[in-house]
């Protein structure tokens, strides 16, 4: 019998995956977080970090909403936050997203990090 769907769905499961060397890139980008931009730095420190790796900073963070309609973020307000994401290949074409973020307190200083990867 003759399955040609098969090797179809097998390439599409394994290239719908981050690779190992973007799981590595977002390790990467932990270490650099933490030596150049650590808990309690100023917002600046952030986004100098990001500007040397030729990333644009911008305020505020990604919120999604839930199937349940509830808004969540990697932040405790939203707004509070420097983001910029680094892409790998071809955007819109099983790209790799490194997100980059930094939560902000209400001084403006660094109050945690989060970094997230997904397929675009």
């Amino acid at each position: 019998m003759h399955r040609p769907f098969l090797p179809f769905a097998l390439v599409c499961l394994v290239s719908a995956c981050t690779t190992p060397a973007t799981s590595d890139r977002a390790d990467e980008w932990r270490a650099i977080l933490a030596r150049e931009a650590p808990i309690g730095s100023p917002a600046v420190s952030v986004e100098q970090a990001l500007a040397r790796r030729g990333i644009a900073a911008s305020r505020g963070t990604y919120v999604t909403v839930g199937d349940d309609g509830v808004t969540r973020s990697n932040c405790p307000d939203p707004k509070a936050a420097v983001t910029g994401a680094e892409t790998e290949g071809r955007i819109g074409f099983n790209s790799n997203v490194i997100e980059i973020t930094a939560c902000l307190d209400k001084d403006g200083r660094v109050l945690s990090h989060h970094v997230g990867v997904w397929i675009q």
